[in-house]
């Protein structure tokens, strides 16, 4: 049975990014340009986490292929208008229309929809998605990619519901996809939920005694296997400290890991400042990252 989906070029020597689910073990994968030229790609690289796969055809020299202007995330907000564009059911350069619904959604808001694994950002938008559209960008008003479509939901015969892997998200994935071959995750092994002054008055309230903080990470979980727990690192500890940033929220931290892997693939260590329930007291930990697997749902 063939898959359909749609994608961006990204390079004009042929790279190309689309949906991972519509090139994974298949025999052969065709492209068909907006201007009808037809060429035959080969699988680069698969990321099962993000759907997103690189695939890769060989240009004519005499005929020079478009490329797509990637944006930046910073330009994205709620509320803006957008355009999905892609092959729905192989209808060819469909173009359709909606809004920022929200931005930085992460898999972890929306667990519900089976999105598990290490964190990613989506935009959430109310672009009707149809079979073959996934894989195709998402557009801002200037015409620049802020988002690659994966996701769309039909709960209930309920529309309006789809994601976009942001364009920050696809940058590292495009980098990784060149530098290694495939996407380097680091993981320090814990679970953590971001603070505020609401949840810290509940806390205090419901886990005496709770650290004297006004804001940071809580330390919800440490797997005993895994290095956050090796290090020293236990529940009920806030992070207010990250390789020598204060910090506020999960996607603080998880960005300074992100940026992290070297070029040679490997993985480095991190110190944390953490405020303890017992003592109230300020401690540092260094942490030893390790490659996220599937089996794990942490940090």
């Amino acid at each position: 049975m063939s898959k359909i989906a749609s994608g961006i070029i990204i390079d004009d020597c042929g790279i190309i990014l689309t949906y991972a689910k519509a090139v994974d073990d298949v025999e052969g994968v065709k492209v068909i340009l907006h201007d009808g030229r037809d060429y035959w790609a080969k699988v680069l690289h698969i990321d099962c986490v993000s759907s997103i796969a690189m695939i890769k055809i060989e240009p004519k020299p005499a005929r020079p292929l478009p490329t797509a202007r990637l944006g930046t995330p910073t330009s994205v907000k709620q509320g803006d208008s957008v355009f999905s564009w892609g092959s729905p059911y192989f209808v060819k350069n469909t173009l359709t229309a909606g809004i920022v619904s929200a931005v930085d959604r992460t898999n972890h808001d929306i667990l519900h929809l089976c999105l598990r694994g290490p964190r990613l950002e989506y935009i959430q938008t109310d672009c009707p998605l149809l079979v073959g559209s996934f894989g195709g960008p998402l557009l801002d008003v200037n015409g620049e990619v802020i988002g690659i479509n994966t996701l769309s939901v039909d709960l209930n015969n309920s529309k309006g519901l789809s994601f976009a892997v942001s364009i920050g998200e696809i940058k590292t994935i495009k980098e990784h996809f060149i530098k290694h071959r495939k996407v380097l995750r680091p993981m320090l092994g814990f679970v953590l939920t971001d603070l505020n002054a609401t949840l810290i008055e509940h806390l205090k309230e419901t886990r005496p005694p709770f650290p004297n903080v006004q804001g940071g990470v809580l330390v919800n979980d440490a797997p005993r296997s895994l290095p956050a727990f090796a290090a020293g690192i236990r529940p009920g500890h806030v992070v207010v400290g990250f390789d020598g940033k204060p910090v506020q929220s999960i996607k603080e931290i998880v960005t300074i890991m992100k940026n992290s892997v070297e070029h040679d693939g490997s993985f480095g260590s991190f110190e944390l400042m953490v405020i303890g329930p017992d003592d109230n007291d300020y401690k540092t930990f260094t942490v030893t990252s390790k490659e996220w697997a599937s089996r794990y749902a942490v940090v």
